[in-house]
């Protein structure tokens, strides 16, 4: 079954996913960007919120322009980490640079790899290059998202069969795969039967645009419609009681 992803950006946020049953939580600061880094500070609010109940993951910003490797080295208790490569397309020092931001990971902490749909916008590498070397420095997963959230969903830059070859190739190399990028809850069906891990979103469950409030109705129908199209529907119970999947 394809579980939810909510990003949210503190721990009032993270309150409401886990009230909304979302199977993954992850840390982010909408108004940096794609994938905004929160501070070390908010991660650990988050942390104690959900404590064993859900797994968290965070992001650290982007590789060239954030202080991702320090990040890198504070990320613990976190799960799952992961940085972008916006603008690494132009730089040819990056897949050293990139290595270097996992390896400074904890131990404890799985790397995950991103691939912005739109690399044209985000001047980053494609898709199937950053998978590659996702696949040579052994990371946990794989997060298809976009960079610019106003111009089209990730749907709108890759298509059902690109995608399909995409998810196939990363799970015969034990990767898991995330898709993101401003997916509203229409496309569940798509998602689904590509085979993803989990659904990522924060726009589509806040009060307005992706820099709003998450809001309980819209990230409980979500997690509804995914588990209609599933046919699984969940005990509803104390979050802290019920330790979902993780990665």
């Amino acid at each position: 079954m394809t579980g939810l992803l909510v990003s949210v950006r503190d721990e009032a946020e993270a309150e409401i996913a886990l009230a909304a049953g979302v199977d993954l939580i992850d840390v982010k600061e909408p108004s940096r960007g794609s994938l905004g880094a929160a501070s070390p500070e908010v991660w650990q609010s988050v942390l104690d919120v959900c404590g064993d109940a859900r797994p968290v993951s965070a992001a650290l910003g982007e590789l060239l322009s954030d202080n991702v490797n320090e990040l890198s080295a504070n990320a613990h208790g976190l799960k799952y980490a992961k940085v972008g490569l916006a603008g690494c397309a132009a730089d040819r020092s990056w897949l050293q640079r990139w290595k270097a931001c996992l390896e400074a990971l904890p131990a404890e902490v799985a790397p995950v790899a991103v691939a912005y749909a739109d690399a044209q916008h985000a001047v980053a590498p494609c898709a199937e290059q950053v998978l590659d070397h996702a696949i040579a420095f052994s990371c946990r997963a794989l997060l298809l998202d976009t960079y610019q959230k106003t111009r089209g969903d990730l749907f709108a830059y890759l298509t059902h069969v690109q995608l399909q070859t995409l998810v196939t190739k990363a799970h015969s190399h034990g990767l898991l795969v995330v898709l993101g990028g401003s997916i509203g809850r229409h496309a569940i069906p798509s998602v689904r039967k590509l085979g993803a891990d989990y659904l990522a979103v924060r726009g589509a469950v806040c009060q307005g645009r992706r820099e709003g409030t998450i809001d309980v109705t819209l990230t409980e129908q979500f997690v509804r419609e995914i588990e209609s199209t599933s046919g699984f529907v969940r005990p509803r119970q104390d979050p802290r009681e019920d330790c979902q999947k993780t990665f």
